[in-house]
């Protein structure tokens, strides 16, 4: 009895083949193409918002049809082996709902990654700060409906929830800013160090290298801060997404040589310390001295 039954199974086994191979086959063949297709997206070069856009859409768009050409596949799979895909799919919906209230979360993870992803609030390759947390920042290197992957300045990967990130800071949408407070000894003439500092800042505007990193020329604030030691002088940049670190980095260092130049040293602050009369330390002599009743 059992030989008979396993021999109708495997002549059922070799009528099925053919088309189960063919549907194997067939799912090889959608992911190849996907996968094709994706790689054949190209976009502007450069930092921009389409590029940004167009890169974490095919991200996800990607991880999404992969996922559907595995459950398509593997119901047409089972479906040919002769399993009720109805059925089964029936049992795996009553499972879902079942599980669905202790998967809350899951579902506020792919919500706000849903309503990030339409409204273009970042996507791959920004520069963000989330809930404002300083060791929270970082590029993002990868993003999806569930989570979003940064990765900061030394290397570390942060994994983030989509429904865990409250409040983001794109430090890289659209256009940014250089605020530079350089700090000027206040026996330095106020209007020679303000004409020094913007002919730096016009310079670093001008200069062919640097140009293509500015959306304007440089605007000159003035004094910011008056303190003990130093005037505080204030120019705004205005640059490219991305491009703020590496433009404060040359202009404070064209800075710092132009003021060497003309001879300007930052000064350090100073402190004095007065003692009252009662804690002053008296001569030798005196301090050797006591009276009897002291050395008792």
């Amino acid at each position: 009895m059992i030989e008979d039954r396993l021999n109708r199974w495997l002549a059922a086994s070799l009528e099925v083949l053919p088309s189960l191979l063919l549907t194997v086959l067939c799912a090889l063949l959608a992911l190849w193409l996907m996968r094709r297709l994706a790689a054949k997206v190209t976009v502007s070069q450069g930092f921009t918002r389409r590029t940004v856009r167009t890169d974490t859409l095919r991200g996800v768009l990607t991880s999404a049809l992969t996922v559907v050409i595995y459950v398509v596949g593997g119901a047409a799979i089972l479906g040919e082996l002769g399993v009720n895909v109805a059925a089964l799919l029936a049992g795996v919906s009553i499972f879902g709902l079942a599980i669905s209230f202790g998967a809350q979360s899951l579902v506020k993870d792919v919500i706000t990654g849903f309503f990030v992803l339409l409204e273009d609030q970042y996507g791959v390759g920004d520069v963000i700060r989330v809930n404002g947390q300083a060791g929270l920042s970082g590029a993002v290197e990868s993003l999806n409906l569930r989570v979003t992957v940064l990765r900061d300045l030394d290397g570390t990967a942060h994994v983030i929830p989509n429904s865990e990130i409250k409040t983001v800071s794109v430090l890289s949408k659209d256009w940014a800013r250089v605020v530079g407070d350089i700090d000027v000894p206040h026996d330095y003439p106020l209007e020679d160090a303000l004409k020094t500092l913007l002919e730096v800042a016009n310079g670093l505007h001008d200069d062919p290298a640097w140009r293509d990193k500015f959306l304007e020329r440089p605007e000159m604030l003035g004094v910011q801060t008056l303190s003990a030691a130093n005037v505080t002088i204030r120019i705004l940049m205005k640059v490219q997404p991305k491009e703020q670190w590496g433009v404060s980095r040359e202009f404070k260092r064209r800075v710092k040589n132009a003021l060497e130049g003309l001879g300007v040293r930052s000064s350090l602050p100073q402190m004095s310390l007065a003692l009252p009369a009662a804690l002053q330390v008296g001569d030798s002599s005196s301090a050797g001295s006591s009276s009897p009743s002291e050395a008792r």
